[in-house]
């Protein structure tokens, strides 16, 4: 498959979700379905680069591309709250912090100083850490031995 019909369909879906983001102004309903969709749209398409044309194994690929999404939105949300425009909900990103993107997450906080100083992300965000060091150690232990 050309690597370009897949950059075509990832560019056009997103922008519809960055559309249904911005056409609500109240920040309601339709600007989360925007913002998380287009996350959605992103891993799947990172997954898709590492899976099919670096061949990189199902797992790894998910591990790179939940990273390398959680990794971009740190620093897509810092760029928004310097130029004063909508942000990326906390929720958001600490969902991905969670689901395997930790390593991204404290990278992208650590390289663009963001959500350093605010303690009540910080404490969320190492709870959800340990949380999955946790989960991590429970699977090595009980499934995979």
């Amino acid at each position: 498959m050309k690597f370009w019909i897949p950059l075509v369909v990832w560019i056009v879906v997103r922008l519809i979700f960055h559309v249904i983001a911005l056409k609500d102004k109240s920040f309601g309903r339709k600007f989360y379905q925007g913002i998380y969709g287009g996350a959605f749209v992103d891993l799947i398409f990172f997954f898709i680069v590492f899976y099919w044309w670096l061949h990189v194994k199902v797992l790894f690929s998910y591990i790179f591309a939940i990273n390398v999404v959680a990794f971009l939105y740190y620093g897509i949300d810092k760029f928004f709250a310097r130029n004063d425009m909508f942000r990326v909900p906390e929720k958001l990103l600490l969902s991905l912090a969670f689901v395997g993107g930790s390593i991204g997450a404290l990278i992208g906080m650590i390289l663009f100083h963001h959500k350093t100083k605010k303690a009540s992300f910080q404490v969320w965000f190492w709870i959800l850490i340990i949380a999955q060091i946790g989960i991590v150690y429970l699977i090595y232990r009980y499934i995979l031995r």
